[in-house]
C-alpha cells in the first residue's frame, strides 16, 4: 500500500487569530518571525511556516483577494489562447 502524509488537522480559532495578527504585525511572508514571536509561539507550535503560508493564501481567496492558482492558471491559459488566434488572424 502507499505511503500516506501526515493527517491534516482542522485549525483552530485560536491559530486562525493569532495566524492574522502576527500577519499584522510582521506582514506577509515573515511566517518564521511569527512563529518565533512570544505572543504566537504557543498558539503556532505545530504548525510549520508552510502552514502559515497555506493558511495565509486561504484566507485572502476566502476574502476575495486572491484567486486559487487553479482559477489563475485558467485565466493565463485563455489569455495565452486569445492572443495566440489575435496574432495567426494578422
Amino acid at each position: 500500500m502507499g505511503l500516506k502524509g501526515p493527517q491534516k488537522v482542522r485549525w483552530t480559532p485560536a491559530e486562525d487569530e493569532a495566524l492574522r495578527k502576527g500577519v499584522a504585525k510582521y506582514g506577509t511572508g515573515r511566517w518564521k518571525h511569527i512563529k518565533q514571536d512570544e505572543e504566537f509561539k504557543s498558539t503556532l507550535e505545530n504548525r510549520t511556516n508552510v502552514d502559515l503560508k497555506d493558511k495565509w493564501r486561504n484566507i485572502l481567496v476566502a476574502q476575495g483577494e486572491k484567486e486559487k492558482p487553479s482559477v489563475r492558471r485558467k485565466k493565463l491559459q485563455l489569455l495565452r489562447q486569445e492572443q495566440q488566434q489575435q496574432q495567426q488572424q494578422q
